[in-house]
């Protein structure tokens, strides 16, 4: 099944924001 919209944009913002801000 597809997850909602919502989840995966905060999954992908998560994802996003991991990979521009340094640890």
């Amino acid at each position: 099944m597809y997850e909602p919209l919502d989840s995966w944009l905060a999954m992908a913002a998560l994802a996003v924001s991991s990979e521009v801000l340094p640890d």
